[in-house]
């Protein structure tokens, strides 16, 4: 073996050595892993999805696709050992500034929404209103437990348990799963004019930081899924008192 082969081996080992102790340093390996196991699931949710409603239609189809995502992540979340559902720091139980917090983020939903069915017909919402109630109601909630178990009860606290919560009231894996969250709502778009689209984003994000931010307090994902589901039948309410009768 030439002395350039051994000098190149050694410094290949060395490198590798410093990149390894960089992304340990930087929890760079945590982030990624919760990107994979977000991003593949969600690929597998969406071909469930895909085939299923030719035979279902399509919001049957929906609702197996969060059924299988909910299944997917419980699973996840005992094979990562975040089981516990702790996310690092004491919980100290729920407090007036949760209620509020609780009482004033549906307020800011309620107000978004009643705007946009004053301007338009349509907002996207429109074709959940022309089946029952109830069915709509319930993929409504199958959804918002679903998008909990998610990004509070697995991305979250992947995150504060792999890397710790920082320094900020706001925890590092509050923050990733927020981000993760309003990209996965980039859809908006698709069904709103761009100014509408960009509130609901930043609404979006901002519940999930209230959501991520009660969850670290209390240890629970019990009243962010809760509160999910209340501003999520907001937009339904909000549609029947306002639009309704266009359905």
């Amino acid at each position: 073996m030439t002395a350039s082969a051994v000098i190149f081996i050694v410094l290949s080992c060395e490198i590798k050595n410093v990149m390894q102790r960089f992304l340990r340093a930087r929890g760079f390996i945590y982030y990624l892993r919760a990107f994979l196991v977000f991003g593949l699931t969600f690929g597998a949710g969406a071909a469930v999805q895909y085939f299923a409603r030719n035979k279902i239609g399509t919001q049957q189809a929906t609702n197996l696709m969060w059924a299988f995502l909910s299944i997917v992540f419980l699973v996840a979340i005992r094979i990562s050992g975040a089981g516990k559902w702790k996310g690092g720091g004491k919980p100290v139980g729920f407090d007036k500034i949760q209620l509020l917090l609780c009482l004033f983020t549906p307020a800011l939903f309620f107000l978004h929404n009643y705007f946009l069915v004053r301007q338009a017909a349509e907002n996207g919402l429109a074709a959940n209103l022309q089946q029952p109630l109830y069915l709509t109601l319930f993929a409504f909630a199958l959804s918002s437990l679903g998008e909990e178990i998610v990004y509070r009860g697995f991305i979250q606290t992947y995150i504060n348990d792999n890397i710790g919560t920082g320094r900020y009231e706001i925890s590092r894996g509050n923050r990733y799963a927020s981000l993760l969250m309003v990209i996965s709502h980039v859809g908006f778009f698709a069904v709103m004019d761009i100014f509408s689209a960009i509130t609901a984003l930043l609404l979006v994000g901002l519940f999930s930081f209230v959501a991520g931010f009660i969850r670290d307090r209390t240890g629970s994902i019990l009243i962010p899924v809760i509160l999910h589901i209340l501003v999520n039948y907001v937009h339904v309410f909000t549609q029947l008192c306002f639009v309704g009768d266009r359905y």
